[in-house]
């Protein structure tokens, strides 16, 4: 099934009509239609910049995400897109190559055609975590930080996003160094072993051993849900709540009876204990960290977590994912676009800012 009715077969109402030469751009993964933010940022700077293109949430089904790349593939007009959970990994198969730090950190983002019909992979999430810390945002008087030159970073995480975080992160601050923390110790360690092989200075810690490094970080950095609002799902079709939790300290994760009308409410008061005990050691190891030492979460949903919260109140600087989501947008928004912006001959037009004052303003 690699046909543009195949597609449609597979997408339902996805695709509605386009007019002619519109460049169709969308974002590829299991049900992005129900959270995705992407199209509400592309679409009205497509307007504004006076492109003539349509941004789509395409849901896929598990186990055809290789007809629908296919499918893609055979839309003349098809331009790239992005790519979110979970196929991040998986859609590197179905390219024709990758980018070299994407194939590094083994995952892709974003699809670019190039002018012979290629479909490339690229990973920009990394990027727009370098364009929060240091380039200057929207509504801000200076960078939220100064360089990332000799930055002690403790990263929380080794999944998807803190492996394009790290890579990127690797390659800025020269001679400072990374730990690296996750729930399951066998991911930590084999992301802080690939960071090392790419010359960084990357150990795996536990959570026991915050309290050994905190006192030297200058930079935390949170790439995990751990914090999310709304459900999220466990093995086994299961779902729990992350949101009153920070992930700077230990919890359970117990599963919801969400088929009872009070289950979120019994769940609630069934885990107080661990949120308590959660948040409390957060606030610890928060009062010892440099107050110099600057926090980043990638979430945001909501825009201010309780790691981000405690982090504030303890006198640190704070950024929420917001910035990221739209850094990375820009980024793949100029390698998915270039063929278009090149065409609107404005001269040397700044694209980075002007993509990222609207993106920002339809955010």
């Amino acid at each position: 099934m690699s046909t543009l009715s195949g597609l449609t077969a597979l997408l339902s109402n996805q695709l509605p009509a386009l007019s002619e030469n519109a460049g169709l751009v969308g974002i590829i993964g299991d049900h992005p239609s129900a959270y995705a933010k992407s199209p509400l940022i592309w679409n009205p700077t497509f307007d504004a910049l006076g492109i003539n293109a349509m941004y789509l949430p395409f849901d896929v089904p598990a186990g055809h995400l290789r007809q629908v790349i296919g499918a893609l593939r055979d839309i003349p007009t098809y331009l790239g897109g992005n790519v979110t959970v979970p196929y991040k990994i998986d859609v590197m198969a179905y390219l024709d190559r990758l980018d070299p730090l994407a194939e590094a950190i083994g995952a892709v983002n974003t699809i670019v055609r190039d002018e012979q019909g290629a479909l490339i992979g690229y990973n920009t999430d990394g990027q727009g975590a370098i364009d929060t810390l240091t380039r200057l945002q929207p509504g801000k008087a200076t960078p939220f930080v100064e360089s990332l030159d000799g930055q002690r970073v403790l990263l929380i995480g080794a999944g998807g996003a803190a492996r394009a975080v790290s890579f990127y992160l690797g390659r800025h601050i020269g001679t400072g160094r990374m730990w690296i923390a996750n729930r399951t110790d066998e991911r930590s360690d084999e992301l802080a072993g690939r960071l090392r092989m790419n010359g960084t200075s990357a150990a795996a810690i536990t959570f026991d051993d915050f309290g050994s490094v905190i006192g030297e970080v200058t930079l935390l950095l949170n790439t995990t849900s751990i914090g999310q609002s709304g459900l999220r799902s466990l093995r086994g079709g299961q779902q729990t709540i992350l949101e009153p939790y920070s992930p700077l300290a230990a919890f359970s994760v117990e599963a919801i009876a969400t088929e009872n009308p009070g289950g979120i409410r019994a769940w609630a008061a069934s885990m107080f204990d661990d949120i308590v005990n959660n948040n409390r050691r957060s606030w610890e190891l928060l009062t010892r960290l440099p107050v110099t030492a600057r926090c980043f979460d990638v979430i945001y949903s909501p825009l201010e977590t309780v790691l981000l919260q405690q982090a504030r109140l303890s006198g640190h600087a704070t950024v929420n994912g917001k910035a990221m989501n739209v850094c990375q947008a820009v980024a793949g928004f100029l390698k998915v676009m270039r063929p278009r912006l090149s065409q609107l001959n404005r001269g040397k037009e700044d694209w980075y800012a002007r993509v990222q004052a609207e993106m920002h303003q339809a955010w």
